[in-house]
C-alpha cells in the first residue's frame, strides 16, 4: 500500500511539487494518516494536468488504502467482539471507539476513489470524444494521384 503512496508522491515530484509538501506528505504517511495523505496529495494533483493515466496512478493508491483501512477494520471489530465476550467492559469504550474511527476512514477512502474512479471515467469519455472530433475534421486520406 505504502508502495502505491509513494508513486503518487513521485508523481507530484515530477510536476514539481516544492520539496517542503513532499516531506510533509512523507512524514504524514510515515506516521499512518494514509487518508490524509491521499487527500491532500488529489488536491495537489488538481493543480496539474491530469490524464486518465494520472488518475489510474491516484486510483490505485486509493484502492490500496481502502484494503488497507478494512483489513484494520476486522482486525479492530474482531478485538471489540473478544473483549465483549470476556466481559472486559473497561477496554469495550476504546475498543468501541477505535473501531468507528477505522469504520468512518474507510468509508472515506472509499468514497474519495469511487468518486476518483467517475473522474476517471468522465475524462476518458471527453478524451475519446475528442479525439472523434479530430478525426472527423480530418479531410481523409489525399485522392491518389494519376500519372499520364
Amino acid at each position: 500500500m505504502e508502495a502505491s503512496i509513494q508513486s503518487v508522491l513521485s508523481y507530484l515530484a515530477s510536476e514539481g511539487l516544492s520539496q517542503a509538501s513532499l516531506n510533509q506528505l512523507s512524514s504524514s504517511l510515515r506516521n499512518g494518516q494514509h487518508v490524509s495523505v491521499m487527500k491532500s496529495s488529489q488536491e495537489y494533483m488538481r493543480c496539474t494536468m491530469v490524464t486518465t493515466a494520472t488518475l489510474t496512478v491516484f486510483l490505485d493508491a486509493w484502492h490500496s488504502v481502502s484494503t488497507y483501512l478494512a483489513l484494520l477494520y476486522r482486525q479492530a471489530h474482531s478485538n471489540y467482539m473478544q473483549l465483549r465476550r470476556s466481559h472486559k467492559i473497561n477496554m469495550l469504550a476504546g475498543a468501541l471507539q477505535k473501531k468507528m474511527q477505522l469504520g468512518e476512514l474507510c468509508c472515506q477512502a472509499q468514497k474519495e476513489g469511487l468518486l476518483l474512479e467517475r473522474s476517471k471515467k468522465q475524462l476518458a469519455w471527453k478524451e475519446e470524444e475528442q479525439r472523434q472530433r479530430q478525426l472527423q475534421s480530418c479531410d481523409g486520406p489525399a485522392a491518389p494521384v494519376r500519372i499520364a
